[in-house]
């Protein structure tokens, strides 16, 4: 194993927010119930499903009144069913062809993900809680009261279940090195579980009072072990650690990973597929190294790629958060207690250069702090709480994301404003609307690439 010294000193920046406590429990910014009425979205994708959901509900339904009034008190009228009247129901013009990412894309793969429009919406307006009780029980769904929209019949959520792409091309293995940062979770290891799976190289960054749990399931080789402990500073300190090794090792870039992602998949035709190897990362770094001003790139989060709705590739100039693939030549290094991703994404961005967040290729993390360990107990579960309180494993504080978000707005005021309510809890929120211009920089003779990587389903 490389060993090298910490190349900087890391900082926390926690004087950006030192003796700010969170807002009084009377703030008008947070909201504590549910106001109502409101609409429930309820998407149907097939037109005999309109007729299914016509009957359960009672209700003759038609494509010129989709906006309903749900009352658990009326009578449901027998044999009810859908009338179409619209000439074209599935009518769309929405492509992502003409798109600049698309364009730079090229053949690199045969990817194409055109939206497929639902067949209908309906909007179900419910006037109180036990409405809404009501109506989730009659379509026998379990949301939360927070949930906007849902489908009828309820979606399988387990994608391509049995099924996985596997590389067409012989050198499918990742050029770059692989680290996983993790505190506390030898015996979860899902990242690691993961890329055991792909068949996939990697080594993991862990704190020295951890070594003998990981020593179990790991060889010795794979462990990097940090020369510091407990330092309350959050994960980027074990990330620069990870980037001195990459450099010291005579690389150009490297992966980092979080140590909560279950799955890698791919999404092309409407389908989200589990991989089975180390294609994907391949080739998202052969892309990556077509340009000289890429920083970041990495993959979105699975759930944000709905199967149906329309997506490029891959989308510039946005934020990059738990599996990332950084230039070592980057000038920017990993700082702050929280929200480190955002951070080093924007000031990436504020440089003029660009990053590259793909859609073909996705990762699956898990809900964030739904894992014990790594900083759920030092900062999330941790901060502001008192004797009274007892926040349930998954679930934030309600107050303990609040220095979180007061650090990035401090970072960066222009583009991250002032914390908000949303979810029971306080969050961020980032205009990236600036950055949209930002030009990914072909290298010299980088231009369109005459490789094709191909995958197959298995």
């Amino acid at each position: 194993m490389t060993k090298v010294a910490e190349s900087t000193v890391y900082d926390d920046l926690m004087d950006l927010i030192e003796g700010e406590p969170p807002p009084p429990q009377d703030d008008p910014r947070i909201k504590k119930s549910k106001d109502y009425p409101i609409t429930l979205k309820v998407h149907i994708n097939e037109r005999s499903d309109c007729d299914l959901f016509a009957a359960l509900i009672g209700r003759n339904l038609s494509s010129d009144e989709t906006k309903i009034i749900f009352s658990r008190k009326d009578k449901p009228k027998s044999g009810a069913t859908y009338l179409e009247n619209r000439k074209n129901p599935l009518a769309t013009s929405t492509t992502h062809q003409t798109r600049t990412e698309t364009v730079l894309w090229g053949s690199t793969t045969d990817f194409r993900n055109d939206p497929i429009p639902h067949y209908q919406t309906f909007e179900i307006v419910l006037t109180a809680v036990d409405e809404h009780i009501a109506f989730l029980r009659l379509i026998k769904q379990q949301l939360s009261f927070e949930t906007t929209y849902t489908y009828f019949p309820k979606t399988e959520k387990v994608a391509s279940k049995g099924k996985v792409w596997v590389s067409k091309f012989e050198d499918h293995q990742p050029r770059y090195p692989i680290f996983i940062i993790t505190k506390g979770r030898a015996y979860s290891r899902h990242t690691a579980k993961c890329l055991d799976r792909l068949g996939v190289p990697y080594r993991l960054i862990i704190e020295p009072q951890d070594y003998d749990d990981y020593e179990t399931f790991f060889d010795a080789s794979q462990l990097i072990v940090a020369p510091f402990s407990n330092h309350g500073s959050g994960p980027g300190r074990a990330r620069n650690l990870a980037w001195d090794i990459a450099i010291a090792e005579g690389y150009d870039a490297h992966w980092v990973m979080d140590d909560n992602l279950r799955d890698f998949y791919r999404l092309h035709e409407n389908r989200r597929i589990r991989v089975g190897d180390g294609g994907c990362f391949r080739v998202m770094e052969d892309f990556f190294d077509r340009f000289e001003n890429v920083q970041v790139a990495g993959p979105q989060y699975w759930f944000f790629c709905p199967p149906r709705s329309g997506y490029p590739p891959f989308v510039l100039n946005t934020r990059i958060y738990s599996c990332l693939l950084i230039r070592n030549s980057c000038q920017h290094r990993w700082r702050g207690r929280y929200n480190e991703d955002t951070d080093l994404s924007l000031r990436v961005l504020k440089d003029g250069d660009a990053t590259f967040q793909w859609n073909e290729f996705m990762q699956h993390k898990m809900p964030t702090q739904a894992l014990s360990g790594g900083n759920t107990a030092e900062f999330y579960h941790a901060e502001y709480l008192t004797g009274d309180d007892e926040p349930e494993l998954g679930k934030y504080h309600a107050d303990g994301t609040w220095n979180k978000t007061l650090m990035l707005s401090r970072m960066h005021p222009e583009e991250v404003a002032e914390p908000v309510w949303k979810f029971g809890r306080w969050h961020h929120e980032v205009n990236y609307k600036p950055f949209k211009a930002n030009k990914p920089v072909f290298k010299k003779g980088g231009g369109e690439s005459d490789k094709s990587y191909m995958f197959t389903i298995k």
